[in-house]
């Protein structure tokens, strides 16, 4: 095991590949919280810290991600642009260090993905795509899937 949180698990799989599950205990859906920023971004150090060649990113819920927390957004709104600035510049560094691992990434969607799936893609080029996908938003991304080296996107740093 590489790492083991309360909303993410990920291993080496004997094919030298991690795997990166999202499953946030207590809860019915994946959600990117404040806990689960935290423990993707350790796990990702843990990933790129290890011999992984390349990373699967999945869900053990029925959705993939649905997307911020917004009901930590009020008590976050009310301790004022400071910590705003400084939860947005963590979330950034986080999404950063998933895009600038050095091996290819991959996410199997299943169900709603929300927030997630575009810095895999920004960051490594390819998704599979699960039976949840509707044909008119696979027509938006290029098919068939396929590999491409790392590269640099705009980045917010």
């Amino acid at each position: 095991m590489l790492f083991s949180g309360q909303a993410i698990k990920a291993s080496l799989l004997p094919s030298g590949i991690a795997q990166l599950i999202f499953d946030l205990e207590g809860s019915s859906v994946n959600k990117f919280d404040q806990l689960t920023l935290k423990e993707l971004g350790e796990a990702v150090a843990a990933i790129g810290e290890s011999d992984a060649r390349g990373v699967i990113f999945s869900s053990a819920k029925s959705t993939f991600i649905v997307g911020a927390d917004i009901t930590e957004f009020t008590d976050l709104f009310a301790t004022g642009p400071e910590a705003i600035r400084t939860w947005i510049g963590r979330a950034n560094e986080v999404f950063n260090a998933v895009e600038d691992l050095s091996i290819p990434t991959v996410a199997a969607i299943n169900g709603v993905a929300l927030g997630f799936s575009p810095c895999v893609r920004r960051g490594r080029g390819w998704i599979s795509r699960g039976e949840a996908w509707h044909p008119a938003r696979l027509r938006r991304h290029s098919a068939p899937a396929k590999i491409s080296r790392p590269r640099k996107s705009n980045r917010l740093d």
